[in-house]
């Protein structure tokens, strides 16, 4: 159970913009239907509802432990899950995003959004397995090229990304948004191959 600094910033920094894409209400209708198409696919392969686990919980990302992510996505007893950091967001809050709420919610969703495109396509592992590198950078290869199109939805309807993101979108267009592209495969290698090396 999230302490009681993380549960108030879940409560009125996250869980609204959450709240509001899981109950079909998001103000950007083409970021809704996705989110819609993307949970009935996750419904028909698992044949279960999205499980979300919020945490006190600092991911790891890489072997040695030094870099955590702020979310990832299992298949926990056959439910398929989405598990968000709260101490990693509120820092991404403070340090990435300025304090801004609106920034917060695009990247936060940004994220979200991948980890369901990654349940949606089948490219996550059970709770206690782990992907070998090579199917791990081909998975992120699919689901950041899918990732990129939320992105340019968010682009279109006057929202910015923060620097992490936008230099996986700008990766992506000048990949010609081929996601079976060199430059691509080759930016992916670089961003991802160092988290099991």
């Amino acid at each position: 159970m999230p302490d009681a600094t993380n549960t108030a910033f879940w409560e009125s920094r996250l869980f609204p913009c959450l709240k509001a894409i899981q109950g079909g209400c998001y103000s950007i209708p083409e970021i809704q239907a996705l989110a819609n198409s993307l949970d009935k696919d996750i419904h028909g392969r698992y044949q279960a509802n999205l499980g979300i686990d919020a945490t006190d919980t600092i991911f790891p990302s890489s072997l040695d432990g030094k870099i955590s992510i702020p979310m990832g996505c299992c298949i926990r007893s056959g439910t398929p899950t989405v598990l968000i950091s709260i101490p990693i967001w509120m820092r991404t809050f403070k340090t990435l995003c300025g304090g801004n709420q609106v920034l917060l919610e695009t990247v936060f969703l940004v994220a979200f959004l991948h980890e369901l495109i990654h349940l949606a396509r089948g490219l996550v592992v059970d709770a206690q397995t782990t992907f070998e590198q090579d199917s791990m950078l081909a998975a992120e290869e699919v689901v950041n090229a899918e990732t990129c199109n939320v992105m340019e939805i968010f682009i279109k309807n006057g929202r910015r990304l923060i620097a992490s993101d936008q230099e996986i979108y700008d990766a992506w267009t000048f990949s010609g948004k081929n996601q079976h592209s060199d430059r691509w495969k080759q930016f992916i290698r670089k961003r991802y191959g160092w988290r099991v090396s």
